[in-house]
């Protein structure tokens, strides 16, 4: 068996396809398209095995020790995980600057307001119909709190769910459209906010 390191990267993201790849530990296949996306915040590792199967084992493995920085700017391109949702607010804890995984004391925690969740019509923002607790979104920070709390938005296209959870069955949703999710095997839709995903 032979292992190679291959990049970090962050919940959502594509990183190869099933005709590629069998999926192995905090990978997910998405059944919208076929592709393998990361279910965590890590970096990605092949493995090429002697078994009847050719396609390498992929996985992505949260590491225990980086050299991160200390505090984020406003503008920056972060990864958060939805913690908890009240009327006006969501409460995310931020798992990545960028490519670059926070985690341990580097970990912030961030507040994301019902006027900042998209562009248009925020007067009829509904955080509960855009987020859910444990939901991964990809956000932009616009405001610093103190050092270790943050303003983010998400009122960009690109910006919103990349993750999410079916209510039901907990089993990973696939995008419907710009405001909703599928669950494929309870055939159920929920509401979210989502990120508009670059062509691959």
């Amino acid at each position: 068996m032979e292992a190679s390191l291959v990049a970090r990267t962050t919940p959502g993201r594509r990183i190869g396809s099933v005709e590629q790849y069998r999926p192995g530990q905090g990978v997910f296949v998405d059944l919208d398209d076929g592709s393998l996306r990361a279910a965590l915040a890590g970096t990605v590792h092949i493995q090429f095995q002697d078994d009847h199967d050719s396609r390498p084992l992929v996985s992505v493995i949260r590491p225990h020790n980086l050299n991160l920085p200390h505090v984020l700017t406003v503008g920056d391109l972060v990864t958060a995980r939805i913690i908890r949702i009240t009327p006006r607010v969501a409460t995310a804890e931020i798992l990545c600057r960028g490519l670059t995984v926070l985690q341990g004391e580097q970990t912030f925690r961030a507040t994301l307001r019902a006027q900042d969740v998209r562009a248009t019509e925020i007067d009829k923002v509904k955080l509960f119909d855009s987020f859910r607790p444990n939901d991964i979104v990809q956000a932009r920070v616009i405001s610093l709190g103190d050092r270790f709390s943050y303003f983010i938005s998400t009122a960009e296209n690109e910006l919103g769910v990349l993750f999410a959870r079916c209510s039901t069955c907990s089993k990973p949703m696939v995008p419907v459209d710009w405001t909703s999710m599928r669950c494929p095997h309870q055939c159920n839709v929920e509401q979210r906010k989502v990120a508009k995903r670059p062509p691959q």
